[in-house]
């Protein structure tokens, strides 16, 4: 007789649902900070895909930080340094200061118009406080022409040294969620043709996704389409594998066996 899940004893069917809506949860949360941080508000496209990791050429670093979208309690939104006094309904001068900043860079960062920049930085605002030499954040500094133009290079999306830790932590994730996942339906009442393409679509969509990242950040276009689909495949199948093994735990496989997903020689659970 072949053993399955809905077999266990109540405890070992209990850890195995757990494990399932837990992990139905980190689906949801990193869906929901892809909606809130990467996309702002909808769900990133494939041009911020490509911006991430290749970068983009029409926006520097003062750009992301005087982006007026940003709200007052973002670690980014620096525009509100500009003038100190400023308020959510009082912006114009810091609009008029952002302006002289980031027409300036659109320019190409001439250094005969340095001198309106530097007023700006120096003595309108409040920048030098945290990043003048010596300052709280020395990492990032505006003292001199030489600093800023450093800031106002176009983007060049993720460091190889970012790249090859966030591959190295995914890739570890990925591949202990795919195969539990996997294990477990090869355990459940699925016909194995679904089994097996859940399975393959789980640990291909990994490895394209992260593949795609090194892709996109080495060439650009149009390799920021296997990040998309790859990323898609894991999550399309790690989510459908949950749930079936859900089914199979607390239902003993009913909705498989109504969707035509079951084996024929599985015999309805009385449970």
């Amino acid at each position: 007789m072949r053993f399955r899940l809905s077999d266990l004893p109540s405890p070992g069917r209990l850890a195995v649902g757990l494990f399932c809506v837990l992990l139905l949860g980190f689906h949801l949360s990193a869906q929901a900070t892809l909606w809130v941080q990467a996309g702002e508000g909808s769900m990133p496209s494939t041009d911020e895909v490509l911006w991430k990791y290749h970068g983009n050429p029409s926006r520097t670093e003062l750009h992301e930080v005087f982006d007026l979208s940003l709200p007052r309690s973002s670690p980014h939104a620096m525009f509100w340094y500009l003038d100190p006094q400023a308020t959510p309904d009082s912006m114009e001068r810091v609009e008029a200061r952002r302006s002289v900043v980031l027409d300036w860079v659109g320019a190409g960062t001439p250094r005969e118009g340095w001198e309106p920049v530097r007023q700006v930085l120096h003595e309108q605002g409040i920048c030098l406080e945290c990043h003048g030499a010596g300052k709280e954040k020395p990492d990032v500094l505006l003292d001199t022409y030489e600093d800023v133009v450093r800031l106002a290079q176009p983007g060049r999306g993720m460091t190889p040294g970012a790249l090859l830790v966030s591959a190295h932590n995914h890739l570890f994730a990925f591949s202990v969620a795919a195969l539990l996942l996997g294990v477990l339906v090869a355990l459940s009442g699925l016909r194995r043709g679904v089994a097996a393409a859940l399975v393959l679509a789980a640990f291909v969509g990994a490895a394209v996704d992260v593949g795609g990242w090194f892709l996109t950040a080495a060439y650009g276009a149009p390799w920021q389409t296997f990040v998309v689909l790859g990323g898609a495949s894991f999550g399309l199948a790690t989510t459908l594998m949950a749930l079936l093994v859900l089914d199979e735990v607390a239902l003993g496989g009913w909705c498989a066996k109504r969707l035509r997903l079951a084996r024929p020689d599985v015999e309805p659970d009385a449970r």
